[in-house]
C-alpha cells in the first residue's frame, strides 16, 4: 500500500517516527473523522482509513525501539457486552500506542466481569470502554459500578457516538467525544497521577 510505503522511505531517509505520525497520520485520521461527521465520507472510508493507519504503525513499530526495556502506561480498552462495534476502540488503540502507551485490548461485547478481572489482574492506569449503540450505553454503568463495588478506583474513559457528556458524568466516566480527545484524557490522568 502507498502509505506504509510512503511512511517506510520517510523513515528510512531519516524523518523521525514520531514525527511521521504526529504530522501525517494523526491528522490524517483525524480529517477523516471530521468528514465522516459532516457526511462527506461514509464507515468504509473510515474503517478503510483505520486499517491503513493500523499498517503504517505496524510497519513503522520496529524503527521506534519497539525492544525498549521500558514499557508505557497500561490502560485497558474493551467494547462493552452486547456492542460488536469496535473500529472507534481499535482507533484509540492505535494512538495510544504511537503515543507510548501498553495497550490491553480486551476485544468486543466484554462482559462486566471479564473487565473487573483484568483490572485486578493486570492493574492498568485507566480503562477506555466503547459503545456505538443506545442498547449497550448502560452496559457502561453496570461496569463502572461493579469496579467500584470491587473496591476498583481506576478512571475509566467512555466514548462511541451515542455517549454523551452528561450520561458521562451520570456514570462517574470521564468523556471523550472522540479519538483524539480520548487520548488527551488518558494523558491527563497520568498527569494527575504523577
Amino acid at each position: 500500500p502507498f502509505a506504509v510505503n510512503f511512511a517506510k522511505k520517510a523513515a528510512e531517509q531519516g524523518v523521525a517516527v514520531m514525527d511521521i505520525i504526529n504530522n501525517s497520520m494523526l491528522p490524517a485520521i483525524e480529517s477523516v473523522g471530521a468528514d465522516f461527521k459532516t457526511g462527506k465520507c461514509y464507515l468504509p472510508q473510515v474503517v478503510l482509513s483505520a486499517q491503513t493507519v493500523k499498517k503504517v504503525f505496524d510497519a513503522l513499530k520496529g524503527k521506534m525501539g519497539a525492544d525498549k526495556a521500558e514499557k508505557g502506561p497500561l490502560i485497558l480498552m474493551a467494547t462493552v457486552k452486547g456492542d460488536i462495534h469496535d473500529i472507534g476502540k481499535n482507533i484509540v488503540i492505535t494512538l495510544l500506542e504511537t503515543n507510548g502507551f501498553e495497550v490491553e485490548d480486551l476485544g468486543k461485547s466484554v462482559p462486566s466481569e471479564d473487565i473487573v478481572k483484568k483490572t485486578k489482574s493486570l492493574r492498568p492506569r485507566a480503562i477506555g470502554l466503547s459503545a456505538l449503540m443506545t442498547t449497550t450505553m448502560e452496559e457502561m454503568g453496570i461496569v463502572i459500578k461493579e469496579l467500584r463495588a470491587n473496591g476498583i478506583d481506576t478512571p475509566v474513559v467512555i466514548g462511541g457516538a451515542v455517549i454523551t457528556q452528561d450520561f458521562a458524568d451520570s456514570i462517574g466516566a470521564i468523556y471523550a467525544k472522540d479519538a483524539v480527545s480520548g487520548i488527551e484524557n488518558f494523558k491527563m490522568i497520568l498527569k494527575e497521577e504523577a
